[in-house]
């Protein structure tokens, strides 16, 4: 049996998956370094 989805990306999904991969790029280029991360918890 082939997978076919069946699914309607709408305007309001299109902007929440624009913001996710804003967010994306923004930790991308986050220069962290292990020890910053440490004092996060």
């Amino acid at each position: 049996m082939k997978f076919i989805p069946n699914y309607i990306i709408t305007s309001k999904i299109a902007s929440y998956l624009m913001r996710i991969e804003a967010a994306k790029e923004k930790v991308l280029h986050l220069l962290l370094t292990v020890s910053m991360l440490s004092f996060s918890s």
